[in-house]
């Protein structure tokens, strides 16, 4: 929760070294670079020329599915991705490799080219011949239809009747040519455009379909000399990337600052790479360059969080990115989301799809897509939240399992004297108790996280008079409130602490905000009492389920007894679906808000700026370090 310690780094090393040293950190991804005004050196551009011609093999190379069912097959069950080993290489060789590739395979390159201008000159040909088809029957060159002297002439669609000015309709009255002498008439019909050619109607769409024709066997020809590259797909994704991550390291160079005899590189690192990075630096120069490590105040925020809580990273940096004297709430963000999300939405069935679709996107899709795999995380945890809320209060659908096979209960239970499941209907003040207890739990803990900030960042006077009265008086003055209003008993000297304690914090607090205490009071009361939407919308999943249900059996009630089955498990599946995708969607939402208005308020500012580090994202290929390199 407590950003990396940061350290500023200054690495001197010679121009003959640059590029190694660039390249090791590239692939270690342990250093932020600072950027300076500078050009990329010439490798650069030919790197990236390379680049697009490999690219463009590795569009010629993609396997095309045979049909529907394969394509379909390919998207729901992909291939995983296997990362190529490669040897560490310096960016010229890279490049070497490159370009010996695309100049074997340039025919490749140009079939392909062709094979994309062909396609574009179908569509344009397709176009234009579905264009003249309404007009097939038309006793007039395409080339004749326009403006001419004294008239003009034009295919309009004639509307309800064909006007005075038609010369030609067509058999189905939908398409007339109609000449008039005052261009200006023709403002008011709807009329057709398109190409025109010194030929009739019919004529021109003959010489369309031989054209047409004539592109579908030559895509078909060249189509089948490229799917001899099918086998290479995977070879030129590795090398394409290859080829990114080389003109990454050279345009590089182009930042630094330069010498006569060496470069300067820049930056930031964590302080616990810095060994790391002074072995590897040294190791890519045989031993010349020199590192220079130091503290600066302008240091990014390096946060390192664990994996069942990094998909959270991207909504907390919505809020904004912690400094380096802030917490990172990203763990708590990650706990309280999961919690709040699965009680707002809070059912069984509906967590079990969201939990299975997850597990299928991340070990199937997630195969070949980081971001699905991602993603999926985020929504095993929040699936499986939902479905344990869902199974603790006997949700399975609403009130399915009672609706539709007659049972009272999905189960019964009794645990420590606690009955499972339980009703939230005939439990609703406990579930409000609940929701605000959830929130003061939440905003106790935002007003200690901000000590802890006023404390990091050297804030005594703040600490004290903001933080350290409301972590007081918090406790204290519910004591008393007990005390008072539920004629609770406590020994003496606890009551007569609680109520100094009360006395003292309150004082404390208007030297603070003064005649303002009243607003910080009620404020602090409206963030608690604003988690009752827990509740709101925990009971809203279960209330608009337990409708579905009763619609579709009432619906399928007045339906014969075979059509019925259908109806009511149509109006179950397509009403639970639209249920889940609805509830989903506000459990987010709110859960978002809760953690943005009322609990980062207190103690997060998030005007950091991300450490980003200099870093090969590499997907398709790993490089393999001999052991002299590592």
């Amino acid at each position: 929760m407590i950003p990396e310690r940061m350290l500023y780094v200054r690495i001197a090393v010679p121009r003959s070294k640059v590029q190694p040293v660039l390249s090791h950190l590239h692939e270690k991804g342990i250093m932020e670079i600072e950027v300076a005004e500078g050009e990329a050196p010439e490798l650069h551009s030919q790197l990236v020329k390379t680049r697009k011609r490999i690219a463009t093999l590795v569009n010629a190379s993609r396997p095309r599915p045979a049909d529907r069912k394969e394509a379909m097959r390919s998207i729901l069950l992909p291939e995983p991705i296997v990362p190529k080993g490669s040897p560490f290489t310096t960016p010229d060789r890279v490049l070497e490799q490159g370009a010996r590739v695309a100049d074997d395979l340039d025919w490749a390159i140009a079939a392909h080219s062709r094979l994309k201008e062909l396609r574009s000159k179908r569509r344009e040909l397709d176009e234009e011949l579905d264009a003249i088809k309404p007009v097939l029957g038309a006793p007039v060159r395409l080339s004749e239809v326009g403006e001419r002297r004294g008239y003009s002439l034009a295919f309009i669609r004639p509307g309800e009747t064909v006007p005075e000015e038609a010369v030609w309709t067509s058999d189905d009255g939908a398409v007339s040519l109609i000449a008039v002498r005052d261009r200006k008439a023709l403002a008011g019909f709807d009329r057709l455009e398109f190409p025109t050619a010194p030929a009739l109607p019919s004529d021109r769409a003959m010489e369309l379909a031989k054209e047409i024709e004539s592109a579908k066997e030559e895509i078909g020809r060249l189509k089948e000399e490229l799917s001899a590259l099918q086998p290479d797909h995977g070879r030129f994704l590795a090398l394409r990337e290859q080829l990114a991550m080389a003109a990454k390291q050279v345009a590089a160079v182009g930042t630094l600052s330069e010498g006569r005899y060496t470069y300067e590189i820049t930056g930031w690192a964590a302080a616990r790479d810095a060994d790391r990075l002074e072995r590897s630096v040294r190791r890519a120069s045989k031993g010349l360059a020199h590192v220079d490590l130091s503290e600066r105040e302008d240091a990014p925020t390096y946060i390192r969080n664990p994996g069942w809580a990094r998909p959270f990273e991207g909504i907390v940096s919505l809020y904004g990115t912690p400094s380096r004297n802030e917490v990172d709430p990203t763990v708590l963000t990650a706990m309280t989301f999961i919690l709040i999300f699965g009680i707002m939405l809070g059912d069984l069935g509906y967590g079990l799809i969201i939990l299975g679709l997850s597990i299928y996107g991340y070990r199937v899709i997630g195969r070949s897509s980081p971001a699905m795999k991602g993603a999926s995380i985020l929504g095993i945890e929040l699936g499986a939240s939902t479905a344990i809320v869902g199974f603790l209060t006997g949700s399975f659908f609403g009130d399915l399992h009672s609706a539709v096979f007659g049972r009272d209960q999905l189960y019964h239970l009794e645990i420590g004297g606690i009955v499972l499941p339980i009703d939230l209907i005939e439990n609703v003040t406990g579930l409000i108790v609940l929701s605000i207890l959830i929130g003061a739990i939440m905003l106790y803990v935002s007003v200690i996280l901000g000590g802890i900030n006023d404390l990091r960042s050297g804030k005594r006077k703040d600490f004290v008079l903001k933080r350290v009265s409301w972590i007081v008086l918090l406790p204290a003055g519910i004591l008393l409130i007990t005390i008072f209003l539920f004629e609770a008993s406590y020994p003496p000297a606890v009551e007569t602490a609680a109520l100094f304690m009360t006395l003292a914090m309150i004082c404390l607090i208007l030297v603070d905000v003064a005649f303002f205490f009243l607003f910080e009071v009620t404020g602090m009361l409206g963030d608690a009492l604003s988690f009752i939407r827990i509740m709101a919308l925990g009971l809203a999943t279960m209330l608009l389920a337990m409708a579905l249900n009763s619609f579709a059996l009432t619906m399928g009630g007045m339906l014969p007894i075979g059509l019925s089955a259908i109806v009511i498990t149509i109006l179950l599946i397509g009403g639970h679906l639209g249920n889940l995708a609805l509830q989903a969607l506000g459990a987010g939402v709110h859960s978002l808000r809760l953690q943005f208005v009322e609990f980062y308020k207190r103690f997060y500012e998030g005007e950091g700026r991300q450490f980003e580090p200099f870093h090969a994202q590499r997907l398709y290929t790993k490089v393999e370090f001999e052991e002299g390199n590592k």
